[in-house]
Formats: C-alpha cells, structure tokens, sequence
C-alpha cells in the first residue's frame, strides 16, 4: 500500500507539472503572441509566434492606465471603437487583464470611480465620501457605460523550480473576440511508436495514455546486476495555440500613444 500511494503521488506530481507548464505557456502566449520556454531544466528557446497583425500591438492611448488624470474607460472604448471601424465587423469581444491591474489600476482609476457613483447615486444606492469602489460595485454598473466590452479578470500562476512565475505581466491588457482563444494542440510521442518496433527485448516497457493523449506515461523494467529496477517517465508533446490571432489586440498599458 506504501509503494502504491507513493507511486500515485509521483504521478501527480509529473501531471501537475505538465498543467503549470502549459498554463504558463498559455499566458505567455495570450499576452505576448508568441511563446519563449524559459522554465525548467530542459532545453530553452522559442517555441511558437502567433501571426498576429503587427497593428493589433498598441499602446494604452493618450495617457498611461495608472495615470492620475487617465480617461480609462474612455480610452479602453476608444481602442475597440478604432478596431471595430477598421475590420468591420460587430461580434462579442472581451477585455483581459491581470487581477492585480484590475483591483489596482482599474477599480482606482478616478473616470472609474466618479461613473460607478454616478450610477449609484441614480439607482438611489448608498454613496459615501471617498468610498472604495470594489468589485461587485464595478460589474453591476459598468455594463452602463456604453461601447465597452465586458472586462475579464486573469489569474494565473505557477510554480518553476520553487519559485513563482506568471505567463502574464500586468502592464498587458488584451482584447479579443469572446470565448476559447484557442486549442491546445498535441501530436503522438515518438518513444511510443520507436521503443515498441525497436526497443530492447530484454527491457519492459509499458505506454499509458493520459486525458485524450496530451501526455503519456512509460513504466519501464530493466535489470540492473541481480536486481529489477522500475522508472516512470511522463511524455508531453503540446503546446497552446492561438485561432483568433487576426483580431487579437494587445495593449501596453504603460506606453502613452507619442
């Protein structure tokens, strides 16, 4: 029972790792367009770019998002309005952003705060002087402010080595048509195929599949002197990629427009 429970846990442990891997990467690619691997203790490099119009890159508009004297909500519709006229067309879109850049930009952005008092006052709600805006105030009255796509918050973060990461930087806002993003895409693992045909007779090797293929375990025995020797090995070969690249818009939102 010892052996068996110690087991299971390394296999979660290898599952784990491939969910934060391909969180993390997914982020990246969200906010960025691209995905460089920079995690792990295998190889590092570029891996995958978007081909996302070189337009749909701006900067936050006339003044920086976390600028006292910012028309956020202003400028956030301005950029969808410029988009929508450009291609023409009129689905959902949805605003991303990390949840530190909502709870600390947004929500204490003064356009922000004056409207949702504003709305508050109107819906004879209670409004005190300098009240914090939070957000349960902010999604029952944004949806009044017209021409702005609803504004989901991102929260992501994963475990490298120990330490902390996250895929997104919160200076990047994005906005995009609304739903998947995406698919994670994935192909067979070579050791799969190659160890079976060509692999040594004297050396067991068993090929689990895991979650519809996006992983595969190999359990392994192989004699070592007089004794047996048992090895796990997860395969994953995946990567998240973007469908809606066209009309992906990133935004730096700590660039003003020149």
């Amino acid at each position: 029972a010892l052996i068996v429970k110690q087991y299971a846990e390394e296999l979660q442990k290898k599952i784990d790792s491939r969910d934060q891997t391909l969180s993390h990467l997914g982020a990246q690619l969200m906010s960025t367009g691209k995905i460089i691997y920079k995690g792990g203790v295998a190889n590092k490099g570029a891996v995958y770019k978007a081909d996302i119009p070189a337009d749909n890159f701006v900067n936050a508009g006339t003044k920086v998002w976390n600028a006292g004297d910012c028309m956020l909500l202003d400028q956030m519709r301005d950029i969808e309005k410029s988009f929508r006229d450009k291609w023409g067309i009129d689905i959902p879109f949805q605003w991303e952003v990390t949840k530190n850049t909502f709870d600390n930009v947004i929500l204490k952005n003064k356009q922000v705060v004056d409207f949702i008092v504003q709305c508050r006052v109107l819906d004879n709600q209670v409004v005190t002087e300098g009240m914090t805006i939070n957000r349960e105030m902010f999604y029952q009255h944004i949806g009044q402010f017209d021409g702005l796509s609803p504004i989901v918050i991102i929260e992501e973060k994963q475990r490298d080595k120990g330490t902390t990461v996250h895929g997104w930087d919160d200076k990047i806002a994005v906005w995009r048509p609304a739903g998947p993003a995406g698919m994670i895409r994935h192909t067979e693992i070579l050791d799969s195929i190659v160890y079976p045909k060509y692999g040594a007779k004297s050396v067991s090797r068993v090929f689990t599949p895991m979650t519809d293929g996006l992983g595969v375990f190999m359990n392994t025995i192989l004699d070592n002197g007089g004794l047996q020797e048992w090895h796990t090995d997860f395969f994953v070969s995946a990567i998240p990629s973007l469908d809606e690249f066209l009309y992906h818009v990133i935004v730096d939102t700590t660039q003003a427009n020149g």
